[in-house]
């Protein structure tokens, strides 16, 4: 009689669909470079396990190691949006006139990455700022950079995050992804949120009265205090003005003070 031989089997997706779920998990550009760098040292870790001559960083993460988990992001990005594009130029071929990037005079940098052509090689500034790398208009990640380049600033209008993004990338109609973006930012809504306005009611009959003569309805208000010279000396003189609640006539009467008697002598000389 046989015995039953027991077999367990283990599937697993392609590497792209694991590295697709790791760059949508994340709702934070920063996070999301810390991750993938702190698997690149694990990973370098593993690589090197056996190797005792190789030295790995155990500290906390370094500006480098960032940069490097940021190009190798951007990389996969690129590759998985433009695998056209990339055929054609690593073949020296020119790019069809239907790319999307063939007003960009794209080139392929030593690392890899598609960045802007262009006139500036001679200048005398950053190779970030002279061909900035292009990213794609519609991706999670890019997403992602656009909002971290929004908050960090301080929630700044459109033309100044694209301005920002474009000193090191170049977005495929970057200002309509920018808008996009930024039309979902919950602060900048309630900021720019117009106020709620009541509904005021109706005016009193004294206010529409326009049959009845001047003053015969009266709002009245104080107003000051006025220094005026008096001697070597200032004293403080104050304003009474009455208006007409119809059509708005104006009568101003000068009070010393402002205790009742000095009002109700304004308010006789206002009736005479």
């Amino acid at each position: 009689m046989s015995s039953a031989v027991s077999c367990a089997t283990a599937s697993h997706g392609h590497a792209s669909d694991v590295v697709d779920r790791l760059l949508s998990c994340q709702s934070n550009w920063v996070k999301l470079k810390r991750r993938v760098a702190w698997l690149r040292r694990h990973m370098m870790y593993l690589r090197h396990k056996c190797d005792t001559s190789s030295h790995v960083e155990t500290s906390h993460l370094t500006a480098n190691e960032l940069d490097s988990a940021e190009t190798v992001i951007l990389r996969y990005i690129q590759r998985q949006c433009f695998p056209e594009e990339i055929d054609h130029l690593g073949e020296n071929r020119r790019l069809p006139k239907s790319s999307s990037l063939y007003r960009l005079c794209p080139v392929i940098m030593p690392d890899g990455v598609i960045c802007v052509g262009g006139r500036l090689k001679n200048a005398s500034l950053p190779i970030k700022v002279k061909h900035p790398l292009i990213l794609p208009r519609n991706h999670h990640v890019v997403d992602l950079i656009v909002r971290h380049e929004h908050e960090m600033n301080g929630h700044v209008g459109r033309e100044r995050v694209l301005s920002l993004l474009r000193e090191k990338y170049w977005i495929v109609l970057g200002r309509l992804t920018v808008c996009r973006i930024l039309g979902k930012c919950v602060t900048c809504r309630r900021l720019a949120g117009r106020c709620c306005k009541q509904m005021m009611a109706d005016l009193l009959s004294d206010r529409v009265a326009v049959d009845e003569p001047p003053f015969t309805f009266v709002g009245v208000d104080m107003f000051g205090p006025f220094l005026v010279p008096r001697g070597r000396s200032e004293v403080k003189r104050y304003g009474c003005v009455f208006t007409c609640l119809a059509m708005r006539a104006v009568h101003i009467e000068v009070v010393h003070s402002l205790d009742t008697d000095s009002f109700l002598n304004a308010v006789m000389r206002f009736i005479s």
